[in-house]
């Protein structure tokens, strides 16, 4: 029950102001074929007065004096949802084991290691605070983590009116979603108004280290990363897989890299990050590069192909839509998207009205090659999403 892509046309949309903290801008977008075929523009205006106010009134609901209000004021009743690992120690250790022989028979260089957590959204049709959906969910997860790409979507939801959601809600209308804390850039397209020229940017994670209890400890931590030749080994092997493909769709030339093992850091760890950037070829349009280069090359492996295949292999059930992508594109190309890495899927288990459960799954892996230790890439995945289990328990 779940898609393979889901696209959406949106030519009234909201993006934030120059300055983010003070507001929204409602945009609108006639294309092409609604200038041809002469458009009612004063239809046009009719819905853009009737959402004018449908906003206001959200404002408006948003607003303290709204949120005050006694059926908005003890949130903490969400249900805790609780995730458990579907490998115990010793799965992990001989998924690892086997990755070892491949890499020592020189089948990659690196294989990126994934293992699951799963649980189940439960739903009490007459309890209101009751938990049916993972945007519950959402303002606590990105309190904590603050990702710089986190999103959320859900396919064949209700109306999308979450804050008029009655008691009975109907958990199987909703039954795909997606929420991410994504840290990850898989690719940002830009277009040269003078030139059309259409430039493209991507920042590949590989390299990880935990936060510190203390400022000493943290920044010992973010030094031992800096200082990591097995993590810069990695980066490294990411970053040349990256170029190659970028390489299909870019100006000779223009592939560069001018950021190569930034540190950047995160509520939970340190990352080593790095930039690449191109410039496409006018014949190019971003959508064929975006979908030309999942899955992402710092999520599976080098070579691509056979990392692919080994991983298929050795993960016990497919990723789901973990190491896709999730984003925008403007209408002339620009655009964001993300790597869906620490991020929750929501799945019915059925579409049978008396299922009271929904299936929910986060992934969490890392990057092996043959100088890596098992209890290390192990308490690495710990790392990675520790913080979101708690969260989702309450336990933080």
């Amino acid at each position: 029950m779940q898609p393979c892509a889901s696209l959406a046309h949106y030519d009234i949309y909201l993006t934030p102001t120059a300055h983010a903290d003070i507001g929204w801008t409602l945009k609108t977008h006639l294309t092409n074929d609604d200038a041809s075929e002469n458009t009612d523009h004063e239809t046009n205006d009719i819905l853009i007065n009737t959402l004018t106010s449908y906003l206001d009134e959200l404002d408006q609901k948003l607003s303290d004096k709204h949120l005050n209000q006694p059926q908005f004021k003890d949130v903490s009743n969400i249900t805790p949802l609780v995730l458990s690992p579907r490998w115990s120690k010793l799965d992990y250790q001989q998924a690892f084991n086997r990755t070892q022989d491949y890499l020592q028979q020189g089948d990659c260089y690196q294989i990126n290691l994934t293992q699951k957590w799963s649980g189940s959204l439960a739903r009490e049709n007459n309890d209101v605070q009751s938990a049916f959906s993972l945007i519950d969910y959402l303002p606590a997860l990105y309190r904590n983590t603050k990702a710089p790409f986190a999103g959320y979507v859900s396919v064949d939801g209700d109306d999308g009116d979450y804050l008029n959601k009655s008691s009975s809600f109907n958990a199987d209308s909703n039954h795909f979603e997606l929420l991410s804390c994504s840290p990850e850039l898989f690719f940002t397209f830009t277009r040269e108004n003078d030139t059309g020229k259409h430039s493209i940017r991507t920042k590949p994670i590989k390299g990880t280290m935990p936060r510190g209890v203390t400022n000493e400890q943290d920044e010992r931590y973010k030094q031992q990363l800096v200082d990591s030749e097995k993590d810069r080994a990695e980066n490294v092997m990411i970053v040349d897989l990256l170029r190659n493909d970028l390489g299909k769709y870019a100006k000779i030339g223009t592939v560069k890299v001018p950021q190569l093992f930034a540190i950047e850091s995160f509520s939970n760890v340190h990352h080593m990050v790095s930039t690449i950037t191109a410039e496409l070829k006018t014949d190019t349009h971003p959508l064929a590069v975006l979908f030309g280069s999942l899955p992402a090359g710092s999520i599976t492996g080098t070579p691509k192909k056979r990392a692919v295949e080994i991983i298929a292999e050795l993960e016990s059930t497919p990723r789901g839509a973990y190491c896709g992508t999730m984003g925008y594109m403007n209408f002339d190309g620009s655009g964001q998207w993300n790597v869906l890495i620490r991020t929750l899927q929501a799945n019915a288990l059925s579409n049978d009205d008396c299922n009271k459960e929904r299936h929910v799954n986060l992934w969490a892996g890392g990057g092996i090659t043959v100088a890596s230790d098992c209890d290390a890439e192990y308490q690495e995945c710990l790392d990675k999403v520790g913080n979101l289990l708690s969260v989702l328990a309450q336990n933080m």
